[in-house]
């Protein structure tokens, strides 16, 4: 081969090599996004657990607490 073929080659081989990595970052963002969306979605229904639990209790407290009126007198 001529030194001309040989450039041209190295950088065909370097252009290839780079997009074999490339596709393998994206190959691996994509499985870390499937991890970290199912993730979420387990704190998120935790969260939401916690929250109607608490929700619960508050209503259970205010329906036990006595009523107390209290009158404001505007001078």
């Amino acid at each position: 081969m001529t030194r001309d073929t040989k450039l041209l080659q190295a950088i065909v081989d370097s252009v290839s090599a780079v997009r074999t990595d490339i596709q393998n970052l994206k190959d691996e963002v994509k499985q870390v996004e499937l991890r970290l969306g199912k993730k979420i979605e387990t704190v998120e229904k935790r969260l939401t657990d916690r929250i109607n639990k608490i929700g619960s209790s508050v209503a259970y407290l205010e329906d036990d607490t006595p009523l107390v009126r209290f009158s404001l007198q505007v001078p």
